[in-house]
């Protein structure tokens, strides 16, 4: 009974996260054409390019925020 409640569970929690997940790259798009509107000189082509260019800064900014998290702590 624990076993098919745990996974139920896991399966909800997994969907859910994704969601979210996509979610965020989809307001992330969003601001960026809204960006794109306001500033001159930067222009992003339509919705598609401004996801792709949304997962790359979220790409770029967990590398940067990994290497801050070593020198927080001191790791190395």
């Amino acid at each position: 009974m624990n076993l098919i409640i745990n996974w139920i569970i896991s399966a909800l929690a997994i969907i859910i996260v994704a969601y979210l997940l996509l979610f965020t790259f989809v307001i992330n798009a969003a601001l960026l054409l809204l960006a794109s509107s306001i500033v001159p000189g930067f222009q992003i082509a339509n919705f598609w390019w401004a996801l792709l260019f949304s997962l790359l800064l979220t790409a770029v900014n967990y590398v940067f925020s990994q290497m801050g998290e070593e020198k927080k702590y001191g790791f190395k």
